[in-house]
């Protein structure tokens, strides 16, 4: 059982740690990543989001620009909205542009491995 099990065992929702070492300088980062089980597979968070956004239930969602709609869950919806953040802020932003975009990136790559339909209406 590897640690995303380990951490998942409790229930949908958890918190899990990843342990990363790098033999050559001893180094250990230890990073904490949240998962749900949705669908009967487990999906890894992209970024945090509140744990009270980490819920199945499933909202409409309208793309800004085209008004088409579709049912997302709700912890899909947190992540949506934190690429519409991050778009804004690499917009806007100058000083914080580089990384802005690349949590954009990552939502963005997340959305279409676990979303892709959706992601075709609401982000593409």
């Amino acid at each position: 059982m590897n640690t995303l099990e380990r951490g998942m065992k409790n229930g949908n929702v958890n918190n899990f740690i990843c342990v990363h070492s790098n033999s050559i300088y001893g180094v250990i980062l230890m990073i904490q990543r949240q998962a749900i089980r949705y669908n009967n597979k487990l999906i890894k968070m992209p970024f945090t989001i509140p744990n009270q956004d980490l819920d199945e239930e499933r909202v409409l969602i309208a793309n800004e620009y085209s008004d088409e709609k579709t049912y997302l869950p709700r912890f899909a919806v947190a992540v949506y909205n934190a690429i519409k953040q991050q778009e804004r802020i690499a917009h806007n932003d100058y000083l914080l542009k580089d990384a802005a975009i690349k949590n954009m990136q990552r939502g963005l790559s997340w959305f279409q491995r676990h979303f892709t339909n959706e992601y075709y209406t609401l982000l593409d």
